[in-house]
């Protein structure tokens, strides 16, 4: 919660408002600086302008402060989702969090959806610009299977409590969390094909590329989902995001240079998360470029 000092200082640069629907980014911004050629005064000049004359009482807002109360609206709404889902955010609780008026909310978001499609714009940026940053940085499949699963890792550091609500509603059609994780489905399918070819690879095949996204999206829920995996549980999830992506999307020159690997592929009958792959050592930047040599 804020403390009474941001409080004070915030609603002090508030103007009384009635509420209203938020406006386009140029009406944001005139209504910061109180220029919105509108006839909100008396004293309209022969030419049709009316001046805007300065509200008294308190100050005008500037654009820092503006953005201070935007972003105070967007943390509390991301609470509220962490606490109730997309379907429990109502203007209340995101008040409530962020400590501000009824009439400050409606001064910059319309609706609760706004601030939601907000959070989940930043999210769909950072994965899928984490992926395809993974993907201009590597052109070999072990390398290349470790930086994709990274980039989820990533991904999902930057949500904190948010995570397990937004997993929840991952594969609700219902939700607007479905809508954006489609978007995001889409920019990555297209990355990775993107990849293939400047590759000179065969495009994978549609179905094969959902399953090791979708690989992907289990992972960092199942190790994610309860707070931040210990370097032992991520090294597992590498493992398993190599041998997946090389047998499903590799070559068998592709497997032969995941072989050297440690532990990718074990040569006895134990798997991840067993005491011997455990024991193995991890794969890490010096094992790649001795793997793809």
């Amino acid at each position: 919660m804020p403390s009474s000092s941001d409080t004070a200082e915030i609603e002090a640069a508030e103007p009384e408002a009635e509420p209203r629907p938020s406006s386009s980014a140029a009406d944001d911004a005139a209504e910061i600086t109180g220029d919105r050629g509108d006839d909100a005064s008396a004293g309209t000049t022969p030419a049709g302008i009316t001046p805007r004359t300065a509200r008294r009482g308190r100050p005008p807002q500037s654009r820092r402060q503006a953005e201070q109360v935007r972003t105070r609206i967007v943390r509390a709404a991301a609470e509220a989702f962490s606490r109730h889902g997309s379907r429990g955010i109502t203007v209340a609780r995101i008040l409530e969090q962020a400590g501000l008026a009824r009439p400050t909310f409606y001064r910059y978001f319309g609706n609760t959806e706004e601030p939601l499609h907000v959070l989940l714009t930043e999210s769909n940026e950072r994965l899928t610009g984490g992926i395809r940053a993974a993907l201009r940085a590597c052109s070999e499949p072990v390398p290349l299977a470790i930086g994709l699963i990274d980039a989820y890792l990533g991904w999902a550091r930057g949500h904190g409590r948010m995570l397990g609500p937004l997993f929840a509603e991952f594969h609700d059609p219902n939700s607007i969390v479905s809508g954006y994780r489609e978007r995001a489905l889409d920019d990555i399918r297209a990355a990775v094909r993107e990849k293939f070819a400047e590759l000179d690879r065969p495009a994978p095949a549609p179905l094969e590329l959902d399953a090791a996204l979708h690989l992907c999206e289990y992972l960092v829920f199942r190790i994610s989902a309860d707070g931040e995996p210990t370097p032992e549980v991520v090294a597992d999830a590498r493992l398993t995001m190599i041998r997946f992506l090389v047998l499903v999307l590799g070559t068998r020159a592709d497997m032969a240079a995941a072989l050297p690997v440690g532990g990718s592929f074990p040569t006895g009958p134990t798997g991840v998360g067993s005491s011997a792959t455990s024991s193995t050592r991890r794969p890490d930047t010096a094992d790649h470029s001795r793997a793809v040599r």
